[in-house]
């Protein structure tokens, strides 16, 4: 038996100080990512000032200090936020010097891209095992908008947008008109015979889940013609579509919303 012991705890205690290593390792990378995240929101902020430099725009001197897109810069925040100690104890090749940031992109596109790329050495193993790769990477969009105006150029030509459901015989001038967007209320047997529509028409039972049930709840639009004993009848669904007015086809204009400009 001491022989045993002698031969299994050196084992035991290697397995569980290899263990507490790894732990170690992914408690630092989830540090470097949240520092990285924190980073990449202060850019993505500031992207839309860098933007405004680039069109000569002027302004203060406060926001222009902030504005440094630069591996240098995002290195020095990450390792701020971090802690160099912390860096330098958790055995990061050439410490905080030894992470790059060079496969980063912060300047171009509507994205911020930070890649950490670094090595660490791995505590207790033998030697051939002595550091691995490991990598972080967050990507944010900018903060930049998106152009509101894009297509004014082309002036009184151009071309109105309107909207259609899959099946349907109008189009719509306002994705909010309540014809594409159901309003659906509840009903019973009872009273689903002096259901009216909105054109004083009656319900008739769903050709595909009304047909087999003659009590219980009901489902209805205010638009509709059919009574449902299911709130998740496709029936009830609307497709709907973006489309330009010249593509509507035979569709007429919506009584409810078609005429609006």
């Amino acid at each position: 038996m001491t022989l045993e012991a002698a031969m299994v705890l050196p084992l035991f205690l290697f397995a569980v100080l290899n263990l507490f290593a790894a732990v170690n390792d992914i408690t630092f990378h989830v540090k470097m990512q949240t520092a990285m995240h924190q980073t990449g929101l202060t850019l993505a902020r500031h992207a839309y000032a860098y933007e405004k430099i680039g069109q000569g725009v002027g302004l203060p001197e406060s926001v222009l200090g902030d504005v440094i897109f630069s591996q240098a810069y995002v290195r020095d925040k990450v390792t701020d936020a971090v802690g160099e100690a912390e860096i330098a104890h958790m055995g990061i090749h050439n410490g905080a010097d030894g992470i790059s940031f060079l496969q980063s992109e912060v300047l171009t596109g509507d994205t911020v891209t930070m890649i950490a790329d670094y090595r660490m050495d791995a505590l207790f193993l033998p030697e051939r095992f002595t550091s691995f790769r490991m990598v972080n990477r967050v990507c944010l969009r900018k903060w930049t908008g998106y152009d509101n105006a894009a297509g004014a150029e082309l002036g009184d030509g151009h071309e109105q947008t309107v909207y259609v459901t899959e099946y349907g015989e109008v189009y719509h001038n306002s994705r909010n008109c309540y014809h594409i967007n159901v309003s659906i209320r509840q009903t019973d047997a009872e009273h689903i015979g002096g259901e009216l529509n909105e054109n004083g028409g009656s319900y008739s039972a769903c050709e595909l889940c009304g047909g087999h049930r003659t009590s219980g709840v009901f489902y209805i639009s205010v638009d509709g013609e059919r009574y449902h004993t299911t709130a998740a009848c496709r029936a009830l669904r609307r497709t709907v579509m973006a489309v330009p007015l010249s593509e509507v086809g035979s569709r007429t204009p919506c009584h409810n919303c078609g005429g609006l400009g």
